[in-house]
């Protein structure tokens, strides 16, 4: 199983996560305590939606390239049943 390090942040947050993209033959996804402290730290939901925006031209401190997304996360409202975005 291959591995690797994606940077997440939030609009309007300063806070970044490090996580692991996990990719296998039949699974893929992010697992483990980094993203387990993205859920708890951002009080995901079953049924939030997350979007992932690719950052372009990101780098790290020493200037080489690095994977780094933006997450929008959109909640469905109680009241009307329509999805709003999460700050």
């Amino acid at each position: 199983m291959r591995s690797h390090e994606v940077v997440l942040l939030r609009p309007n947050r300063e806070e970044r996560w490090h996580v692991r993209y996990y990719q296998g033959s039949s699974s893929r996804g992010f697992r483990g305590q980094p993203w387990a402290k993205f859920v708890r730290e951002n009080e995901l939901r079953e049924g939030d939606v997350c979007v992932f925006e690719l950052i372009k031209g990101a780098r790290n401190e020493k200037k080489l390239a690095r994977t780094t997304m933006a997450i929008h996360v959109a909640r469905r409202r109680k009241s009307n049943g329509r999805f709003a975005l999460v700050d």
